[in-house]
């Protein structure tokens, strides 16, 4: 319990800092998870990438010298971190077991936090402060075991671009079964086309219901 309220106190003191200020490294890390900071060795390889290949880590500042330490901006790191965050949430999803690959899943009961009646977050990516809060209870904040199809459909969401990251896989996991729907439907219609239907009876008759004559030697239904 004080592990995750002291994460929650550093969080806070994070998020206050403005947009404007540089920081070093130890800051940027914590701006980047708070909860599991990235090494300096981390930072210095994506620096490196950076140089390389025009890709991976946030932007920094260079120092005067060779030798002298790089700075951040505070702004550039939040907004590296914004546009990873759909990637990265649903990659420690993954890794802790919660996926969505079928319309079953959709449906399947999970734990999201909620505050005053909106999603804050899934269970297992909420922040520990919430989490902490809903399971005692504390600021209006509360586990709800829901479906994703009934929290994408009914519910509000404090954070729109935690929603974003949970509706483009609803709709993923939508768009593909009706693309499984498709082919079902393609693939009868060549059936049909290209007379693959079982043959009718050798009497002339279709298949027992049918109540219509042959078409052709073929079952046209």
């Amino acid at each position: 319990m004080e592990t995750l309220r002291n994460l929650a106190d550093l969080a806070a003191e994070v998020a206050r800092l403005p947009d404007d200020a540089q920081v070093g490294w130890g800051t940027a890390a914590l701006l980047i998870n708070v909860e599991e900071p990235p090494s300096q060795r981390t930072l210095e390889r994506w620096r490196q990438a950076r140089n390389k290949l025009g890709e991976n880590g946030p932007p920094y500042i260079p120092g005067p010298g060779l030798t002298s330490p790089v700075s951040y901006n505070v702004g550039a790191v939040r907004a590296w971190v914004r546009e990873r965050q759909a990637t990265t949430t649903m990659d420690a999803s993954v890794r802790r077991g919660l996926t969505f690959g079928s319309l079953s899943d959709l449906v399947r009961p999970e734990p999201w936090v909620h505050r005053n009646g909106k999603v804050l977050a899934h269970a297992l990516d909420a922040h520990h402060g919430d989490l902490l809060d809903a399971l005692m209870g504390r600021d209006g904040v509360e586990i709800v075991v829901a479906g994703l199809s009934d929290v994408m459909r009914e519910i509000l969401w404090v954070d729109t671009k935690e929603f974003d990251v949970f509706h483009a896989v609803f709709r993923a996991v939508l768009g593909s079964a009706e693309q499984q729907s498709n082919d079902v439907r393609l693939a009868s219609e060549l059936d049909g086309e290209n007379g693959l239907r079982h043959p009718v009876p050798a009497e002339g008759l279709c298949p027992r219901g049918c109540g219509k004559p042959a078409h052709n030697g073929r079952c046209r239904l």
